[in-house]
Parts: C-alpha cells; structure tokens; sequence
C-alpha cells in the first residue's frame, strides 16, 4: 500500500452515510471480509491500518457484488 495509512478508528470516518460503522464492523471487513470482498489492510506491531482509497475501493466493490437472497 502507497496510500497514507490511518488506523481503522480513525478510517471509520471515510465510510459514507449518515451513520458510520462501529470500530468492530470496521476490523471485521479488513479481518473476514464482507460480501466476499476485504477490506485491504496492514497489521504493523500490532496495529490495524487501512487507507481513504481502500476504503473506497472496498465500498465500491460491495455496492457492486451480487446480493444472496434468503431463502
């Protein structure tokens, strides 16, 4: 990543919307993904740091990804 990293408290701010996501929805993304899309993220000692890019990147992919429908 080139981009200038912030920690993910710090990128929930990047997020649109009137309500931002919580600090563990946010970890979640970059962790385990959402929609079969992850958030792009580095781990420094022990840190979590993401970037306004990849958040964008990320927003944009799952707005764009195929919706399972319940059954």
């Amino acid at each position: 990543m080139s981009e200038p990293l912030k920690t993910l408290d710090k990128s929930r701010q990047d997020f649109r919307g009137p309500r931002k996501p919580c600090l563990k929805t946010v970890r979640n993304y970059a962790i385990h993904g959402f929609r079969g899309v992850r958030l792009e993220s580095v781990l420094l000692q022990n840190t979590r740091y993401t970037s306004a890019a990849a958040v964008a990147r990320f927003v944009e992919a799952t707005s764009a990804a195929p919706r399972e429908v319940a059954k």
